[in-house]
């Protein structure tokens, strides 16, 4: 279909012109009439042209022929190891197809990838003594109804003990990252990977305790192709106590990724991933650990002021702690509020409301200053609309799944498949009352690795946000993460088409 466009113009003439000039200018009779004739022969060309047969055409729900997810939080050193894990969790939807767990480069020297050819198979990938490459799980067909992967990091020395976990996340055009500093004892990074085959071009809104943070160095960031950028933030603004990172992709994709660690002198005091998460008027936390020596909630208002009530979602119920019921946040500056004297030790969901959309997560320290101590964040998370999977679970240490239901009551089934099975060696189904969180934790009995979890939302119940939380006992002090838990997209809508006999398309 060709489009025209006509552009008139208007000429202005002055009483003293010439009659020769003016007649010139006027259009000949005959002008008009032969418009009017073509208004009525283009009116009959269009009822002659082709229609659309039948009413409109409804979408429909197609399964996903594909299915990604980026592993970036790579980063091992001499003393911390990471893993990747990939996995095929046996869904119903799971009948053929094939995934792969490759590393994310251009060259071709690098390890081929490992194949998963069953539903039920896991594939691990595992770095100690220096950074590695980005880990990408791929599928094709119906594999990628049950494709998962998650990333973790475990250090038992040195100045990167502590434990940190994240699932893989597919790329996305805009994101948050909460949490992080660039003070003394802190190391905060933004891990940026991009698994095309084009360059990604990137911007980063920063934001502090005074403000929007202002830097040259966080504008038209590219990152190559298959590859993965770091950027320290000490090194965009140094003294900077907490962070709040705006992810804006401006060309392409990228899975965007936190880690912060903190020391106090030489002695370690843990690291965390922080995971993406987004902007809202009502976000729900699932998990925030109790049993800590401090306990933040930061939040952002970052178009315009705001007011914002934070509530505790408890085994209990729902409290709503003085001083924490209506809060007032200016834009664009960062406040942290201390929730240690809410929590009162022990484990809860927060539900946030605001009147304008907001940004949150919070940091928890565990453990005494100046001794072996952990860090752990978390941040919100969208409810389980659909399943979710989790894959490289195992017993080095205690796993349990957190579940939150903030409104109405909901009930959510739990299936453990050990590696390479596809008949479930475990199943609960778990009702959590209305205002109110559950904790499962999963039976994981001693040598097994790289375990998965199936867990899917009952209908008839209000919305559920999970967490994943993992400890680990150590004689010298616990390490301790949390992970959120996010619904997987197994199915895409495909648009209605409309048939129109005798079209073509040009």
């Amino acid at each position: 279909m060709s489009t025209s466009t006509s552009t008139s113009t208007s000429t202005s003439t002055s009483a003293a012109a010439s009659p020769t000039v003016l007649s010139r200018l006027r259009r000949p009779p005959i002008t008009a009439a032969v418009a009017g004739l073509g208004l009525v022969v283009l009116a009959g060309l269009g009822q002659l042209a082709p229609q659309p047969t039948g009413g409109a055409v409804p979408p429909t729900t197609e399964p996903l022929a594909s299915g990604e997810l980026v592993c970036g939080g790579t980063i091992a050193s001499r003393t911390i190891v990471s893993t990747v894990t990939a996995a095929v969790v046996p869904t119903g939807a799971v009948t053929s197809g094939r995934a792969t767990l490759a590393a994310l480069t251009t060259k071709a020297s690098a390890a081929k990838p490992t194949v998963l050819a069953a539903p039920g198979a896991t594939a691990t990938r595992r770095a100690v003594g220096a950074p590695t490459l980005p880990q990408l799980a791929q599928a094709r067909g119906s594999f990628a109804a049950g494709l998962a992967a998650d990333q973790q990091m475990l250090g038992l020395a040195g100045v990167g003990r502590g434990l940190a976990i994240a699932p893989c996340t597919s790329p996305v055009s805009d994101s948050w990252l909460v949490g992080g500093a660039a003070t003394v004892g802190r190391l905060s990074q933004v891990l940026l990977t991009n698994d095309d085959d084009r360059a990604a071009q990137v911007d980063l809104e920063l934001f502090g305790p005074g403000g929007a943070v202002s830097s040259s160095a966080t504008t038209g960031l590219v990152v190559k192709a298959s590859s993965r950028l770091v950027v320290r933030l000490d090194a965009l603004a140094p003294g900077t106590k907490n962070f709040v990172v705006h992810v804006i992709v401006r060309a392409g994709r990228v899975s965007a990724l936190g880690l912060d660690q903190t020391s106090v002198g030489l002695v370690p005091q843990g690291l965390t991933y922080l995971s993406p998460t987004f902007a809202g008027t009502r976000l729900v936390i699932p998990e925030v650990v109790g049993t800590s020596r401090t306990s933040r909630l930061l939040l952002l208002a970052p178009d315009a002021d705001a007011s914002v009530s934070v509530r505790l979602v408890t085994t209990d119920g729902t409290i709503t702690p003085v001083g924490l019921d209506s809060v007032d946040l200016p834009a664009g500056k960062v406040v942290s509020l201390d929730l240690a004297p809410a929590a009162a030790g022990e484990d809860a969901g927060l539900l946030i409301t605001s009147d304008q959309p907001v940004v949150a997560g919070t940091e928890v320290s565990v453990g005494e200053r100046r001794k072996f101590a952990e860090t752990d964040s978390a941040s919100p998370v969208a409810p389980l609309t659909e399943p979710a999977l989790v894959s490289g679970l195992s017993s080095t240490g205690l796993q349990t799944m957190v579940l939150t239901a903030p409104g109405k009551s909901a009930t959510v089934r739990l299936q453990l498949f050990l590696s390479g099975t596809t008949t479930p060696s475990w199943t609960s189904t778990v009702h959590i009352d209305a205002g109110t969180q559950a904790a499962v934790v999963l039976p994981l009995k001693g040598g097994t690795t790289d375990a998965m979890l199936l867990l899917t939302p009952q209908p008839g119940g209000g919305p559920v946000y999970a967490a994943r939380r993992m400890q680990v006992s150590r004689p010298d002090g616990d390490l301790v993460a949390t992970a959120p838990l996010l619904p997987h997209r197994a199915t895409a809508v495909v648009p209605g088409v409309a048939s129109v006999p005798g079209s073509s398309v040009r």
